[in-house]
């Protein structure tokens, strides 16, 4: 059971993924109804290149100044992002800026929330709270967004306005019952402040002596007789970082694979748009699958977690490669059962690969490998539109042969980090 401590300041940190959420789709929603696809078209390339900006910003930001104060700025962008697109989307230089300033808050909340929720959670409860941000992500997106719209009968300002509000409720909330990190507080020597702010995380009756040993010695884990600049060098060279480096690695690979087939599959929601209103489904579905792997994530572990979603990609990737050869795609029914179950199972992998982003590199370097693989994680998007020449049957092929490849990697060079504390994830990686 976790603690009400705990549990206030990642629920006012999740109200940020809440706004995230309403930027996946709003104001882009809108803009499709009054402009041409080009103009939307740039408009989602100037949001991608706000999303690897904020993931790239924002966690400097947090080794500078700390988690709390970047994880408040992100306020700053989401307001002027959504006054410029309501008043100023006439003027092209303001309106491609209003796209970057969303793209921002989406990639600087990927990049930061994660590592902010596990350096002030405890390690029975780490992964499911880091899962967590997902549920209030895609309510923002597939259920506060479509709430909106119909209750202010699409009336653009009323929806921007309500996403303001939101934003400036977060910072609020956040700036009074969010704490910095007791994690960065030892890295600046300030031992007691740490203390003090670790007993405010933790139940009244748990005694945090010892965690609070374990931190400091997380700290002090690598490069801690070097100067500041030698011991970013130290971590990135030390096995901990290059072992975590490749299981990143990996799952970003097989993302990009997966994600061509999800792209493809997505061509089916159109097809059935008449029948099934595909987007609720699978929105509905996506948190569904979000609620699951947030209760099971910290019961089953990580890795079994994984291998179950590579292999719902694998059989609903062959699925669709059966589906092709003997059923046409205008009878519908026969592809919403393995669309759902790829996407899901995508989406899945992505929450867990965020879990183990914010587990696996060592403290000092935390941050600067977050900007890394998040930053990669989203410019991924363009060689996947790149991959998307080649034929469907092809792309699946692809999907099923990387998704069966990684069920014996993940099986035998995965950590499980399941029930370890970050500085015992450490311990386990720096062994050579």
């Amino acid at each position: 059971m976790v603690s009400r401590r705990l549990l206030l300041p990642v629920l006012s940190g999740n109200i940020l993924m809440l706004v995230s959420g309403a930027f996946k789709v709003w104001p882009v929603a809108y803009l499709q109804t009054i402009f041409k696809s080009d103009y939307v078209g740039m408009a989602l390339m100037f949001e991608l290149m706000g999303k690897i900006i904020g993931s790239i910003i924002f966690p400097l930001l947090a080794e500078l100044i700390g988690r709390k104060y970047s994880l408040l700025l992100m306020t700053f962008p989401a307001v002027f992002s959504l006054i410029i697109s309501e008043f100023f989307y006439g003027i092209l230089f303001l309106f491609c800026t209003a796209r970057v300033f969303s793209g921002m808050i989406v990639g600087g909340s990927f990049a930061v929330l994660p590592i902010y929720i596990a350096e002030i959670s405890e390690t029975k409860s780490k992964g499911s709270l880091i899962a967590s941000m997902f549920i209030f992500y895609n309510i923002g997106g597939e259920i506060f967004i479509p709430l909106l719209t119909g209750i202010t009968y699409d009336s653009s300002v009323l929806v921007s306005l309500c996403i303001i509000v939101l934003a400036i409720a977060y910072c609020i909330t956040f700036a009074l019952i969010a704490p910095e990190t007791p994690y960065y507080y030892l890295k600046k020597g300030r031992h007691n402040v740490a203390k003090i702010v670790l007993n405010k995380l933790r139940a009244a009756n748990i005694n945090t002596d010892i965690e609070l040993i374990e931190m400091q010695g997380h700290v002090n884990q690598n490069g801690q007789n070097a100067q500041e600049n030698e011991r970013v060098i130290v971590c990135v060279r030390g096995p901990g970082w290059v072992k975590s480096g490749i299981m990143m690695f990996g799952i970003l690979v097989s993302q990009i694979v997966i994600s061509v087939g999800v792209y493809e599959t997505n061509i089916f929601t159109f097809i059935m748009h008449e029948m099934y209103n595909p987007s609720l489904i699978i929105g509905v579905a996506a948190l569904l699958i979000c609620c699951i792997s947030t209760a099971l994530v910290d019961k089953i572990g990580r890795k079994l977690l994984m291998m179950i979603f590579y292999g719902g990609i694998a059989v609903s990737a062959a699925t669709f490669i059966i589906l092709f050869r003997f059923i046409p795609v205008e009878n519908v029914n026969a592809y919403l059962l393995p669309t759902i179950i790829l996407i899901g199972s995508q989406y899945s992998l992505f929450i867990l690969q965020t879990i183990l982003l914010a587990e696996l590199f060592p403290l000092k370097i935390k941050m600067i490998s977050s900007a890394l693989f998040t930053s990669l994680y989203f410019s991924s998007d363009i060689v996947i539109h790149l991959l998307m020449v080649i034929s469907s049957f092809f792309k699946y092929f692809l999907v099923v042969l990387i998704s069966i490849g990684m069920l014996p990697i993940v099986r035998f060079f995965y950590l499980e980090t399941r029930g370890k504390s970050l500085q015992r994830i450490q311990s386990i990686l720096n062994k050579k």
